[in-house]
């Protein structure tokens, strides 16, 4: 008991609660779950408690305790690897052999459907939208499981090996066949090879090229975004090319004749920003609409200004009749609304 190549050796790690496989049987994956858990029960050196080389001993048999511990011990493995659906199904069974013989007999499908399944998942199997690491896998998963149909024979005058390699060119052809139309380059590389490289050659070669075209698009992403780097950086360079620089304060966006620091600032402008005093103004600072209007003469102003006038005509000499033209005198009508224009523009 205490030889760990007895089949009733139980490591202390070799706990009821342990899981043997990753994915648990649900009825659609016997084939692979079966052959997981036989490798796993192998390792653990326990397979004869499922495939009957190590039957229940007599009751008067000293090792009868022992077996009925391993024996337990192989069911718990076992319904942990099953659905719980499943579980509820065979959770009545006595021994781990009659637990792996009701599963056999349930969900093992015969070598002829099994086949023309695999071969119908492989005809509707395409990349799309796969990377070329998830659709190896899938279709290696698919071709490995037809391979352990092939009629098993001894090696003589090399017959294995030349339907191996039969085997093998026809699963590189599926491959390539699958791919995107992307790879058509790398696809025209592997056929041009004499004799064909092994299967994980041409995936490893499938790979970089995937490698080389995401580091192609990372590159030309930079390359974008410098460019529109570049391309704004020149745009506001050229605006603020374009704008006029004062000699006197050094400011942009006015010239030195229209500088307010040097010249002063025009009575009642309003500017935009009031929250901080400004010594230049730009052209597009300045509301049109708050530069001040002289107002109109009143009637008694019109009165004062023509009174003036026929004061200062009678003072004056009179023109020659020959050169003369008649004095216009402006109504207040014409007068009104008339605006007197600087001759200093802010």
């Amino acid at each position: 008991m205490e030889n760990s190549s007895n089949p009733f050796f139980l490591h202390h790690s070799d706990n009821p609660g342990l899981i043997l496989v990753s994915q648990p049987l649900n009825g659609e994956n016997y084939n692979s779950w079966n052959r997981s858990m036989m490798i796993a029960l192998s390792v653990k050196n326990k397979l004869g408690f499922i495939n009957g080389d190590f039957p229940r001993p007599a009751d008067d048999d000293p090792l009868l305790q022992s077996w009925i511990r391993n024996d337990h011990v192989v069911m718990s493995w076992i319904l942990n690897c099953v659905s719980k659906d499943i579980v509820s199904s065979v959770i009545c069974c006595r021994s781990a052999k009659e637990i792996w013989q009701d599963l056999q007999d349930r969900f093992h499908q015969p070598n002829g459907t099994r086949i023309y399944q695999l071969k119908k998942d492989l005809l509707n199997l395409q990349q799309e939208s796969l990377t070329v690491t998830q659709f190896y896998t899938k279709h290696k998963a698919i071709w490995d499981e037809l391979q352990d149909y092939l009629p098993q024979r001894s090696c003589v005058c090399g017959e294995n090996r030349v339907l191996l390699d039969y085997f093998q060119q026809e699963q590189i052809m599926h491959f390539l066949m699958s791919l995107s139309d992307s790879y058509n380059q790398i696809k025209s590389h592997v056929l041009l090879m004499n004799p064909l490289p092994p299967m994980n050659r041409v995936f490893s070669m499938v790979l970089q090229e995937e490698k080389q075209r995401e580091i192609a698009a990372r590159s030309a992403d930079l390359n974008s975004a410098f460019a529109a780097q570049a391309t704004n950086s020149g745009k506001s360079g050229k605006k603020d090319r374009d704008r006029p620089l004062c000699s006197y304060c050094g400011k942009l966006g006015h010239s030195v004749d229209r500088c307010f620091k040097k010249h002063g600032y025009p009575p009642g402008l309003n500017f935009k920003n009031k929250s901080s005093a400004v010594h230049h103004v730009d052209s597009s600072e300045v509301s049109g609409s708050s530069v001040p209007q002289d107002p109109p003469i009143t009637s008694s102003q019109y009165q004062q200004l023509l009174s003036l006038l026929t004061a200062q005509l009678a003072t004056s000499p009179m023109p020659s009749s020959s050169t003369s033209e008649p004095l216009q005198i402006p109504s207040p009508t014409d007068l009104k609304g008339k605006q007197i224009e600087d001759d200093w523009q802010g």
